[in-house]
């Protein structure tokens, strides 16, 4: 476990000590990571994320990086059915591509990977991020893995709008459907205004 105040800077340097130390028998002619995420692949956060890891490894990697993103697509795509076929796909993908590094970031992708660890990525170093503490359990952890997370501050958020716009009357708070979306966006939805003023509350989920 590995705390960092600035998460995703954290997350990169993390996963370029872990690809350092990696070592396969044919891997002469560069390194492979596969990139496990949840979001659609347009939304701006991902790309910003998937960004700077690319950029961290490269620099901290003496031999080139050859990259490879699966999005799981959770919020359209559900159902035991869909994860088996996904797995199925990804094993006959990569099975002439042994992989160095697998890196997972959201709830949603720590779930698929810890499920499809011993099927799609046996012996593969996988590190987790951007997890919030709380909804990983005692013995969740496959082996050769390891996990940054992250501690996000919502309502100290939602009280640091309240203070530089001492004028505002409303406050929107939109959340995710996830089980971590929803318990971050509910904190500044029932904040506690210190300020003599009220302010309105809403919250809507995707």
């Amino acid at each position: 476990m590995i705390s960092f105040r600035r998460p995703i800077l954290g997350f990169a340097v993390c996963a370029g000590l872990l690809l350092c130390g990696s070592v396969r028998a044919d891997a002469a002619g560069g390194k492979r990571v596969l990139i496990v995420r949840d979001e659609s692949p347009d939304m701006p956060g991902g790309r910003v994320l998937v960004d700077q890891l690319e950029n961290t490894l490269r620099k901290s990697s003496a031999a080139p990086i050859e990259f490879f993103i699966e999005t799981l697509d959770t919020r359209r795509f559900t159902g035991d059915q869909y994860e088996r076929r996904l797995a199925d796909l990804l094993v006959e993908k990569y099975a002439g591509m042994p992989l160095d590094l697998v890196i997972a970031y959201s709830e949603p992708a720590f779930k698929f990977v810890t499920r499809a660890r011993d099927t799609v990525f046996p012996r593969v170093p996988v590190l987790f991020g951007l997890l919030d503490q709380r909804f990983v359990g005692p013995g969740m952890m496959p082996q050769r893995s390891s996990v940054v997370y992250v501690q996000l501050d919502a309502i100290g958020t939602a009280r640091l709008a309240m203070q530089t716009y001492p004028r505002m009357r409303r406050l929107l708070v939109v959340g995710g459907s996830s089980r971590m979306a929803a318990h971050h966006s509910r904190g500044p939805a029932t904040a506690r205004d210190e300020s003599p003023r009220r302010v309105r509350r809403r919250f809507v989920s995707r």
